[in-house]
């Protein structure tokens, strides 16, 4: 698939990906939720990478839009030897297989790494713990019957790893922190990687390994990549923000998990990746509302399929020389006596003088005229189109026109200080609007200073009740003591 790089065609298919690639960033600015735009980018990238393939073994749709020309041929200037045309060959053909080469090597290399870290994965899931407590299963059973993946999902907890993460096609694994007790952060853990199971998401990503690791030299492969893995995480956000689970607390989770995030499993779909967690917070705390309705973005991305195959077969060639004029190619003159090439071993021949030749003659000869007296001078004709008379301005125009500028830069300087003042306005409101926050976040520290107060008010008030408690009891028991008869004694 990556020999299409070293061929002609080069230059048709890399600009087929880039339009590709424009169409798939303009699409990502419409008002299109995360789930189809992760849709998007996953055709998108299938497309990238499959577009030389299709190029090759798809008939082409020719489109004549460029003027037909016999043949070019450029002049050769000065002293030239002849090159045989072997050496050419035989170097370029070294290089190309070299160049060849290398990329298959470094496909191979970054294979091997991803077969490597699913067995490190593997590995990980077989020596962790399966889940276990009334507990925590019943919240899986609620997250499972919220979501409901197709697929048999395991939970395991494990110690070696910081952060939640998926791995598995058909019978997927859930790692899980041991360290995470709390039901509501588990309930929350548990819909967002059924969400990324339901999708199939970690499938999605294996294959986009596969597919940068064999077209590693192509950058725009990666961009697309990227851009998928993103998408994925956001419809996941987005599923699990649908199942009535409060923005901020979401938002608080995956932050605490951002901070503990582990660089080390990059075959998972984990779910607090570093690059894109400021985006996704924003879109957690700021929903955007769609315009568009399910429908018309079903149906736009179903069309993207016929119309990037028209984009793969379509190929601009010459016109016919109805549409447009045949142009003669430029000719090489003849070569000077001393510049053309002479052959090797040639016998050379006498030279014999020629005989003179007479100066060629004019094709119409020309006949002796009488002188003729000079006329009249005759005026100059005037050149018309070249000089035209500027018209006369009176000096009431002039002041009218100078009235008009003065007008319009008046009003110039009016909208300018419209514009500052409405500027000013929207300052001022913000400003208000932080004052308003910065107050309400004193307000909150103040009832958080309160409420830590009375609780530990309420903590040593029972410790106080339970000293009075062991007190009572203490005197209790030594009044029964004290009351005790002990025999022998007086």
């Amino acid at each position: 698939m990556f020999l299409w790089f070293f061929n002609e065609p080069l230059v048709t298919v890399s600009i087929k990906m880039l339009l590709v690639l424009l169409i798939l960033q303009h699409l990502d600015r419409w008002r299109l939720n995360a789930q189809n735009k992760a849709r998007l980018w996953q055709i998108g990238l299938l497309f990238l990478t499959t577009l030389p393939l299709m190029h090759w073994l798809m008939p082409s749709l020719s489109i004549p839009l460029l003027p037909l020309t016999n043949h070019l041929e450029i002049p050769l200037m000065g002293s030239t030897k002849l090159i045989e045309l072997g050496q050419i060959s035989n170097g370029s053909g070294a290089f190309a297989i070299s160049l060849v080469v290398l990329v298959v090597l470094v496909s191979i290399v970054l294979v091997v790494i991803t077969l490597w870290r699913l067995y490190k994965i593997n590995s990980i899931s077989q020596r962790a713990e399966q889940l276990r407590g009334q507990r925590f299963q019943r919240v899986f059973d609620q997250a499972m019957n919220q979501i409901k993946p197709k697929q048999r999902v395991q939970v395991r907890l494990s110690k070696e790893i910081q952060t939640p993460c998926t791995w598995g096609i058909f019978r997927p694994v859930i790692l899980v922190p041991v360290d995470i007790i709390d039901s509501k952060t588990l309930k929350v853990i548990f819909l967002h990687e059924l969400a990324h199971i339901k999708r199939n998401d970690w499938l999605w990503l294996i294959l986009s390994q596969l597919m940068t690791a064999l077209c590693w030299f192509n950058p725009l492969i990666w961009l697309a990549q990227k851009r998928m893995l993103n998408h994925c995480e956001s419809a996941c956000d987005e599923l699990v923000l649908q199942q009535q689970i409060q923005s901020s607390f979401y938002a608080k989770i995956l932050l605490n998990f951002h901070q503990r995030n582990s660089p080390r499993m990059a075959l998972v779909t984990n779910m607090a990746q570093t690059s894109v967690m400021y985006q996704r917070l924003h879109q957690i705390l700021n929903p955007r509302r769609n315009t568009m309705k399910k429908n018309q973005q079903s149906w736009l991305i179903v069309s993207l399929l016929p119309a990037f195959l028209l984009l793969s077969v379509v190929q601009v060639t010459a016109a016919h020389q109805e549409n447009y004029p045949q142009t003669d190619g430029l000719s090489t003159p003849p070569l000077p006596a001393e510049v053309a090439p002479q052959a090797e071993n040639t016998p050379t021949e006498p030279v014999v003088e020629k005989a003179p030749v007479a100066e060629p003659q004019p094709e119409f000869p020309v006949k002796s005229a009488s002188p003729v007296m000079p006329s009249s001078p005759v005026a100059k004709p005037t050149q018309v189109g070249l000089e035209r008379p500027r018209p006369e301005v009176s000096e009431v125009e002039r002041v009218r026109y100078q009235e008009a500028r003065i007008k319009a830069a008046e009003f110039r300087a009016r909208k300018e200080e419209r514009d500052m003042n409405r500027e000013q306005l929207r300052l001022e409101r913000n400003m208000s609007h932080l004052e308003q926050q910065r107050a309400r976040t004193i307000a909150s520290q103040q009832k958080i200073k309160e409420l830590r107060q009375r609780a530990e008010v309420q903590q040593l008030r029972s410790k106080e009740l339970e000293t009075k408690a062991r007190m009572a009891r203490i005197k209790a028991l030594e009044n029964k003591l004290d009351g005790t008869h002990v025999p022998g004694s007086f």
